[in-house]
């Protein structure tokens, strides 16, 4: 199970399983890397692209599914293949998240809600002294109320991420004295 007060690095795999598996088998046999099924890796390889990788990974193994509905049956599923912790889509109806905890609790699976396309309340209702100046979709930010929040990884750019903040938030965060000190850079 995933202990939250230990800082973890997730390594996500989205491309076939011949590439997944070149990758793991070189890993460090480390409990702090948890390995992703990402969502298109599951849609190429299905429930038994899961399974080959638990043979292959002993420690924490989150699949990706991003349940929108049928929590429990799909949590059934992943746990039966092996993972260890999946996700369920932040955005998708309250009883669907109920049913996928409770789900993974019977099967011993960690939860974990993928926040994607949920705007946090803070963020959407505080606007910068030159809204409507930046870019669109990313003109909002609050990089001081992100780095109170405590996050364990923080990731500027996608899909690979970048050295230097684009965008409001994450150049605040860059700009804080402690950000330094609290976070160090990583490539994956």
């Amino acid at each position: 199970m995933i202990d939250r007060r230990v800082r973890y690095l997730q390594l996500a795999f989205n491309d076939d399983l011949g590439t997944a598996l070149g990758i793991v088998y070189r890993l460090p046999k480390e409990e702090r890397i948890l390995v992703e099924a990402g969502t298109p890796f599951i849609k190429k390889e299905g429930m038994r692209g899961v399974w080959a990788l638990r043979k292959v990974w002993p420690h924490g193994l989150v699949a990706d599914i991003k349940t929108t509905d049928g929590g429990a049956e799909e949590v059934e599923m992943i746990a039966r293949a092996g993972a260890t912790a999946a996700t369920v889509m932040g955005s998708c109806p309250t009883e669907t998240i109920r049913r996928f905890i409770e789900a993974c609790e019977y099967f011993e699976v960690d939860s974990l809600i993928d926040m994607l396309g949920v705007n946090d309340r803070h963020i959407a209702r505080t606007r910068p002294p030159r809204f409507g100046a930046g870019p669109l979709s990313h003109e909002l930010g609050d990089g001081e109320y992100v780095l109170a929040r405590k996050p364990d990884l923080i990731i500027f750019g996608v899909p690979r991420g970048q050295a230097s903040a684009k965008y409001l938030s994450g150049r605040q965060m860059q700009a804080d004295p402690d950000f330094f000190r609290l976070y160090r850079l990583v490539y994956f």
